[in-house]
Parts: C-alpha cells; structure tokens; sequence
C-alpha cells in the first residue's frame, strides 16, 4: 500500500481505507507524506480504524522530498473538503490504559486493584529516547500508535535524515521515539542509503520498552457468582466457587508486575452470552462496547465470541466429565460363572463326564461277573448313582455307600481330590470377585444402553452446552440430553451437592465441572465408595483463554508474558494449589462387604427351578403309579 488512499474521493473514503488495511490477512507497509494536504486526516482516519497495529508498517515521512526525485505525474486534483468527508462517522471508543483518575468507573467502585510496580522502573541508558521534533509532535500527537504498532517516523536532522521508530504506552504517556537508522551524504539519484544504527543488545532493549507500559491503568472485570460467600480473593478454603477467577488472579497479577501496569477490577456475575443478533451481556459484552482493556480472568474459547475479542494465551483448562460409580460385577453378570474361565468349566465338565463314565462300567462290570448276590448297595451302583456321586463330588458332598471294588475306591477318592482343587479355587475366586467392581460401562453409549439415570451440574454454560448440542441430531451429547436429561419425571440439572449425593447412593451419573465434582467426592465420599469411581468425557476439555479487546495493542506483550509464567512453572505452581485431585482408592482389601441378595439371587434361582422340577416330575410319578 502506498500514497495513493490520499488520491481520489473514493480511496480517501473510510470503508475503502478499512477495506485495504483492516480487512486482509496480508502484512500492509503503509508509506505517508505527512506534508501532503489532509495527511492529519488520514491519520486520524487509521487512529479511528485502530490499523496502527502488528499487521500494518507504517513509514511516514515529515516532508515528501525526503523519499528522492518526485514522480513524473501530474496529482489527482481532488477538492479538499471531498477527501476523508466522512471522518466524523466513524465512532471513538476507549482504548489503551489511561491514568488511575480517567480509568476509574464513577458509578462503581473496583473489586480488586492492581498497583503499578514501585519505584518507577528504570531505563537503561544504552538505548535514550529521543527528542522529537515540533513537526513530529504536531502529526503523531494523540494518534494510537501504542507499543504493538510499526510506525517509522523519518525527518532531516542537519545533513543527514533520520528513521526513528515511534510508539507509546498509552494516550497519557509521551510518545516515544528510538533511532533506527540514519542516511547520511544525501541523495546520489538510485535513492537513501541507510545504515542500521542498533547493536543486538539495543535490539532487546527496544522489545522491552514495547513491554513496559509505564505505571498506566488498564481496566478490566472478573466474576464472582457466590458473593454470599466470597471472603477473599486468595482464600482457597471454599476453593469450589469461583475457581478459576481465583486461580487466575495470580496470572493477573504477575502481569501487571511484569508489563508494569495497574489495573482496576470490577465484579461480575456473568461471563457474557448471546443474547440475539450478536449482542452479548455480562463481562463479554463490556469488551464488545470496549468499556475495559482485558478481562482479569480466562474464559473459554467460543466461535460467537471470537469477532469481538482477541485471544491472548490460554492458561488452565475447564474439564467436565460425567461422573458415575462403577457397579458390582454381581449386578452384570453371573458371579458363580466368573470364578472360572470357560476352558477350565469346559475341562472340569470332561473330567467329571470321565470319571462318571469309569465308575458305570467298573460297577456294572462287577455286578456282572462278581457273582455274588448281596443286598450290599455298594454291589448294586446304577447310572444314577453315578450321577449323583458326581454332583455330590463337586458340592464337596459325601456319598451314602464305599464300592467294594479297589477300582472303584479309586476312582471315588482322586475325584474327590480333584474337585477339592477346584472347589477351593472356585470359593477364593468368588470372594474377591463379589468385594470388586465391574468394569461394565466405558463410554457413553455404554451409559445411554443401560439403566442409570443422568444428571448435569446447574450451571450456564451446561445448559448451553446441551442446548447447542441438541440441535445436531449425530452428537452423542444431544441423544444423553434427550434420553437421560430432558425428562419429565425428575429434573435433569441439580446442584453439585444433590448430584453427587445421588450418584453414591444410587445408579446415577453426573455430568459436572471436574474440580467441584472432585471437591464434593473428597468431602463425603467414604474410602472405599472412591474405589469404583469412573468418568468418561461427553465434551472435549476448554481451554481456558485470557482475551482482550479488539486489536487491543497490549494482546502481543500479555501473551508472551503468560507463555512465559508456563515455562517457568508459575502455572503449575497455581494449579497444584488450587485444582482438586482426582480421589483415590485406599483402603478396599480391609473393607468388609456384606453379601446381599443381588449376589445370591443366581442360587436362588437355580433352588427356585429346582424345586419346579421337583414338582413336576413327582407330579408325572404320581400319574404313573395312578395306572
């Protein structure tokens, strides 16, 4: 981009000088002739378009004749009152840190407050500030060419003309100017030869200048949605409300400290949502009207939010997990088929057919050729017989009669020593698999196939969530909404406290913020309720984002600074003070564990039809004796 937006009445328009330099994903290098008539203008214009910015370099000269030989064309003869005729319309909000008095809210006083780092901090010599001139002043003056900005400034100084970098901190801070390069001899017709003037160590210097906005006042807010009891801003005793605007006012903090600035923050209660049309409430709707530089806490990043904030660097995560107790392998499947793999019930089952079959022939065989005729029952074993030794071998029962065959001694003793084997394995199995809990449900949909009821924390942004995500008819979250949630016999969205409460006592899931969750389990679970604990994810994890606004030129400095609390460990040392740890298990072996009739209910069962059995067959007896 050059000269030419001051030619012509369309170019000088606002929407056109917008168009060109606001509304491109391309770097602009923006050259001015502040000389030239309604120069001033233009530059308001760009002040106003906030496009003194990372994106657009600016390279304004003090007089035209600096840039060399003129061009061999005639100017655009263009009435003075027709360029940059709608100035006036474009709106001037607030922008940039200001003094503590002109960035005090009148009709509120600040919740908290951020006091600029004392003494002043002081500047290094190797890199002075220089003088500018009357012109300079007179041109960049209360324009917002704040540190994010790329302005060259490039005057005549002597016999020599000089390109000096130009940014400020804020509107009450002087504009600042630092040499960047010199030409000196003149013009020899191929145009400037410039020098750079600044060593490596000026270099970091000047970035730091960029950092440092000098004791100025930034306005911001953070929520408070349990004022009733707040009792400080770094009380972690009540760690669940308000978690993370506790725990990002020490990010806050080492901001204001590292960028030496103050801050004043307002209480909130809200963090803003849509209300229509693109208008929003709450703390996010305050950036919207540009009513506060920052936010003094992280949000998490949404799409309709993104057009009126920008997004500085993100520093904890918001994670919500459905919450929900495993239950006991007796209440999934058969307990008395567990112990047991199905190759060992397929061996046992052999085995036992074996020796059954050994014992029928050795009987019969004696019966057959021992002749003799005794009333002896162990002479007189039928294929019934066997089969109930073989049942009662297995029970560890006895048997009412000893063969009188060695063989059939045996036989009758290594069974009984092999189904001693597999009895105890099968009663030491059983006993720990009744004390552990299943591993039944693993996902959601595992959850959505079964029984358990559901529930969500009752908080904003869950029921936006849900009600977003019922609108997509794929989105496994919409389906637990309308299946589980969105019912008319119980309400789907209950406090932290209720909803944990059901979730121990009962078949319940819970979808809720992660670190309440963990601080209400911590706080009335018993040891060995936090065994069978478990949780899938129905929404992804939302980082957590501080913003700015708009084109705020402080976004670049506090992102750098907060990537840099996270490689040095200042998060981390935030997050393990103030995030709850997942619970743990201790104490399962120890605790007792009542039978109940939910384990004994396949014992039961098999009596029951026993015993139907029974009946029926000694209902056939009977008719047959009857004939």
């Amino acid at each position: 981009m050059t000269a030419q937006f001051l030619r012509g009445t369309e170019n000088t328009k606002a929407a056109s000088v917008k168009a060109g330099l606001s509304e491109t994903v391309h770097a602009n290098a923006v050259v001015v002739d502040a000389s030239c008539r309604n120069a001033d203008k233009f530059l308001d214009l760009a002040s106003r378009l906030r496009l003194f910015h990372v994106s657009n370099t600016w390279v304004i000269f003090e007089d035209g004749l600096l840039l060399g030989k003129p061009p061999d064309r005639a100017p655009v003869e263009v009435p003075v009152e027709e360029e940059f005729d709608d100035l006036q319309d474009i709106p001037v909000h607030r922008f940039g840190a200001q003094d503590r008095d002109s960035a005090v809210d009148p009709a509120e006083e600040a919740f908290l407050e951020i006091a600029p780092p004392t003494p002043p901090r002081a500047r290094h010599a190797l890199l002075p500030a220089l003088t500018l001139s009357a012109a300079a002043i007179g041109v960049l003056d209360h324009k917002v060419m704040f540190v994010d900005s790329h302005v060259l400034w490039v005057q005549s100084s002597g016999q020599r003309v000089e390109a000096l970098e130009v940014f400020r901190s804020c509107l009450a801070r002087p504009l600042q100017g630092y040499l960047v390069a010199v030409s000196e001899g003149g013009d020899d017709g191929d145009g400037l030869r410039w020098r750079w003037t600044m060593d490596e160590l000026q270099q970091g210097l000047l970035r730091e200048r960029r950092a440092d906005l000098q004791g100025a006042t930034l306005r911001g807010s953070t929520i408070i949605k349990f004022p009733d009891e707040y009792t400080h801003i770094e009380d972690n005793r009540l760690r669940q409300n308000d978690l993370y605007p506790k725990m990002n006012w020490p990010v806050t903090q080492n901001l204001g400290y590292s960028l030496n600035f103050g801050m004043l923050v307002y209480k909130r209660d809200n963090y803003g949502w849509d209300t229509g049309q693109g208008v929003f409430d709450g703390m996010v709707g305050e950036m919207q009207r540009y009513e506060h530089d920052m936010l003094a806490t992280a949000v998490f990043i949404r799409a309709d939010r993104l057009p009126y904030m920008d997004l500085s660097a993100e520093t904890f995560g918001l994670r919500t997990a459905v919450l929900f107790r495993q239950p006991s392998k007796s209440s999934v499947s058969n307990v008395y088929l567990l112990p047991f793999s199905p190759g060992v019930w397929r061996a046992a089952g052999a085995v036992s057919l074996l020796a059954m079959a050994l014992l029928v022939v050795q009987t019969q065989w004696w019966r057959a050729h021992s002749g003799l005729h005794r009333n002896d029952p162990s002479d007189h074993l039928e294929v019934g017989d066997c089969i109930t030794f073989i049942v009662g071998a297995l029970s560890q029962q006895g048997f009412f009669c000893t063969p009188t065959m060695v063989s059939a001694r045996i036989t009758f003793i290594t069974t009984f020593i092999a189904n001693l084997f597999l009895f105890t394995s099968f009663s030491g199995s059983i006993v720990a698999i009744i004390q552990s809990q299943s591993n039944a449900f693993r996902s959601v949909r595992d959850l959505l196939d079964s029984d358990v009821h559901m529930g969500v924390q009752d908080i904003r942004f869950q029921h936006v969530w849900f009600r977003e995500a019922e609108r997509d008819p794929a989105d496994v979250a919409g389906e637990a909404f309308r299946k589980k949630i969105k019912t008319h016999d119980r309400p789907g969205f209950v406090s932290t406290q209720e909803g944990i409460r059901r979730m121990r006592h009962g078949m319940y899931a819970f979808q809720v913020e992660t670190n309440e969750g963990y601080r209400e389990i911590l706080d009335t679970f018993l040891e060995s309720d936090k065994c069978d604990l478990s949780e899938v994810e129905l929404f992804p994890a939302a980082p957590m984002v501080f913003c700015t606004t708009e084109k705020s030129p402080y976004r670049e400095a506090i992102t750098r600074n907060i990537r840099w609390q996270r490689e040095t460990g200042l998060l981390d040392r935030v997050s393990s003070r103030w995030e709850n740890p997942r619970p743990g298990c201790a104490g399962q072996a120890t605790t007792f564990v009542a039978i109940g009739l939910q384990e004994f209910y396949p014992a039961l069962i098999v009596l029951y039809n026993g015993l139907l059995l029974a009946l029926f067959v000694f209902s056939v007896e009977r008719v047959s004796r009857a004939k």
